[in-house]
């Protein structure tokens, strides 16, 4: 027979310890994750200067079907814009750089954007000359990427 003046006790959930334990693997995998999340987001918004940037070279090329050159003025090219479709991008026709065969066209990250964050692509280009398409970006501080662009997927 058993006497028992005393009753066992069945603990049941987590101590402290194992809490904490899980929370440094996660905080561990939230740093690693992190980077790569900041950096597929910003290829995301960079789609933005790409989708606004064909839109002026589209722009361009009806434009020059009716007349002997580029137009010069972006805002006078019907169905352009000044800014991307999200707001993450100014856009401009470099001066200069339009002729009856050329033109280039701008898109650089604009102040306020959290697309400022991407240091290597602050602007990105596309430069039209007799018929053939030149992609191009700079870094901040005005530095040109190497070759293949890492700005532009391809």
């Amino acid at each position: 027979m058993h006497s028992s003046g005393t009753t066992v006790h069945h603990r049941t959930g987590f101590t402290l310890v194992e809490l904490m334990i899980v929370l440094a693997i996660l905080a561990g995998l939230a740093a690693l994750a992190w980077p790569t999340y900041q950096n597929a987001v910003q290829r995301s918004r960079r789609a933005d200067a790409v989708s606004a940037l064909t839109e002026i070279v589209q722009a361009q090329e009806r434009w020059r079907a009716n007349n002997p050159g580029y137009q010069e003025v972006l805002t006078d090219l019907p169905g352009t814009r000044t800014v991307s479709h999200d707001g993450h991008y100014s856009l401009t026709l470099v001066d200069g750089s339009v002729s009856g065969s050329s033109y280039t066209a701008r898109a650089t990250v604009r102040n306020g954007s959290p697309q400022q964050s991407d240091v290597t692509c602050n602007a990105m280009q596309i430069a039209a000359a007799a018929g053939n398409l030149t992609y191009s970006s700079t870094a901040t501080g005005g530095a040109t990427n190497p070759t293949p662009d890492p700005c532009w997927a391809r």
